[in-house]
């Protein structure tokens, strides 16, 4: 089983396991490839079910090498708040902190607006839980 490199527009295919092809992965900064591997669960590829910090460190990855190639029409941190923006509803306070701690630009401020919003996500547009 394959599936094709993760970096916007490359469509070389690569082991499940691995993120990225060769070159983009060489593309990565240093202290991103570290958190991949921190953050990845052996065998997630084939349960299906990374951890929402490893999608995390997947955005900031993928933002790293786009934004090198000049293939990302946003803002990086645009980009990765998108990605966690879809799995807020699932993240815990623990993420949150933890997206604190790997993306530096986010302020105190940034990370309890997310928490607020899935915590009001959870509650329902009523906020009331209907």
């Amino acid at each position: 089983m394959t599936h094709v490199c993760h970096a916007i527009g490359c469509d070389k295919t690569v082991p499940p396991k691995k993120l990225f092809c060769l070159p983009h992965w060489r593309m990565t900064p240093a202290r991103i490839q570290a958190l991949i591997w921190e953050t990845y669960k052996p065998g997630q590829e084939n349960r299906k079910d990374p951890t929402l910090r490893y999608l995390v460190v997947q955005a900031m990855a993928v933002a790293a090498v786009a934004t090198k190639e000049k293939r990302l029409d946003e803002e990086p941190e645009k980009f990765v708040l998108r990605r966690i923006w879809q799995i807020l509803p699932r993240m815990t306070d623990d993420d949150i902190a933890f997206v604190g701690r790997v993306y530096p630009t986010l302020t105190e401020a940034d990370l309890e607006k997310l928490r607020v919003t899935r915590d009001n996500r959870a509650m329902g547009a009523g906020g009331d839980g209907t």
